[in-house]
């Protein structure tokens, strides 16, 4: 039987967002620099009679509903096998804040039962599993910083980019629903925007990275989901703007929110906020960009 099996499950933040009008499928063509960072939640994989998913986080559905439970029978009916494992999964990502939490532990659970069952499945065969989970998850199969295009199934990978330090906040009230931020985005504009340009702006975003540029890499956030978080969450607001009054170079709402991403010139800053914003009623931590090879498997 084999030992029981631990991973971690990065989450990920959005530097740039742009969303394009829907298809007719419902699904929303995107153009993001997306991140892996060091926050992370903790997921074990063991035999069991039967699937079972523990959460430590209360509120977080433990059947059907939950993302990882899905997966671990998607895996399980392609590779023609019993799901017969215990998940645990020891949360540390805020839930629906907009930093793929459920889209992370599914990845995870991917890779961990390809490893645990010994499946051994390419990462693109896995990856099209991903991509019928949601949209995050073949991103957070990957992880790494990379370009997302599609609806998130176009990954190209970037390499050799600075480190960043970072803060992530997130507020205490209720969280936001990211199919609800959607169909209130399309209710907001006559259309979506154009990818095209969307594609020079992330462009130009990872050309500062590169140079080292963070100044001009803040002024390059975007997110075209920040305006419905901030008008359902009027508190983001003044979260942003007091962010950019303690010096960060860059604030930017991540995904549909309301988790909210400043962009610090050094580690101490970060720090700094962090502690700040935690005194003020927020959760709030200091991160930093993950490599491309994460090293998920303990």
């Amino acid at each position: 039987m084999p030992q029981p099996l631990r991973l971690s499950a990065p989450a990920k933040v959005n530097l740039c967002l742009a969303v394009g009008d829907p298809r007719p499928d419902g699904y929303h063509p995107l153009v993001s620099l997306a991140a892996a960072i060091t926050l992370e939640d903790r997921v074990t994989i063991e035999a069991a009679p039967r699937l079972q998913v523990l959460c430590s986080a209360a509120g977080v559905p433990e059947g059907e509903a939950n993302l990882a439970y899905r997966a671990a029978r998607l895996l399980a009916a392609a590779a023609g096998r019993e799901p017969a494992v215990r998940i645990r999964i020891e949360k540390r990502i805020p839930v629906a804040a907009g930093l793929a939490g459920g889209s992370t532990d599914a990845a995870s659970v991917l890779l961990g039962l390809n490893r645990f069952w010994a499946l051994n499945w390419s990462l693109p065969r896995l990856a099209e599993l991903a991509l019928r989970l949601g949209a995050d998850v073949p991103f957070c199969l990957q992880g790494g910083v990379a370009l997302m295009e599609g609806v998130g199934e176009r990954l190209t990978p970037l390499q050799g980019l600075s480190p960043l330090h970072l803060v992530l906040a997130v507020p205490p009230e209720a969280p936001i629903s990211t199919a609800a931020a959607y169909r209130e985005l399309d209710r907001q504009r006559v259309r979506g925007t154009d990818l095209d340009q969307a594609r020079v702006r992330v462009g130009a975003a990872v050309e500062a990275w590169r140079a080292g540029d963070l100044a001009a890499l803040g002024r390059a956030f975007f997110n075209d989901l920040e305006p419905v978080a901030r008008r359902a969450q009027p508190v983001l607001n003044g979260l942003i703007g007091r962010m950019h009054g303690a010096g960060a170079l860059g604030v930017v709402v991540s995904g549909s929110g309301p988790a909210t991403v400043a962009l610090c010139p050094e580690p101490t800053r970060a720090q700094d906020l962090a502690r700040e914003l935690a005194a003020a009623g927020f959760w709030a931590e200091a991160v930093q960009i993950r490599s491309l090879s994460p090293g998920r498997f303990d």
